[in-house]
């Protein structure tokens, strides 16, 4: 099989992306080693602009809205701004990740997980 567009690695970048080529109406492959959803020690925070620049509900990956923010600086100082409308969401990154990889599949990517890419040759 032949693609216009190979993408090594499903995280958010290479989901994005592979969705977007999909879209597109290009063929693509998306290669991605593990097996989603996979376990993601990082958290992932998402900022109201990450919403609007995608066109479809991330509502299943979301774990809490975010009305404002707490900084705690080394000399001791805290500050503390509350909000009342929603500044960002956290969300958990397999889920989060997960979504996204499931999405650059219904746009039409070829999503082949459990492998990985050891060289590139054009």
């Amino acid at each position: 099989m032949t693609y216009d567009v190979i993408v090594a690695g499903g995280g958010p970048a290479g989901a994005t992306c592979a969705r977007y080529a999909a879209r597109m109406g290009l063929d693509v492959l998306l290669l991605e080693r593990a097996t989603h959803p996979r376990r993601k020690a990082c958290g992932g925070g998402i900022t109201l602009r990450v919403l609007d620049a995608l066109d479809f509900n991330i509502a299943p990956a979301i774990e809490q809205e975010q009305c404002g923010l707490r900084l705690y600086s080394p000399s001791g100082l805290v500050v503390t701004e509350r909000r009342p409308t929603p500044t960002g969401y956290t969300v958990r990154r397999e889920n989060f990740d997960h979504l996204l990889l499931r999405e650059a599949e219904s746009a039409g990517a070829e999503v082949v997980e459990g492998v990985r890419v050891i060289d590139v040759i054009e």
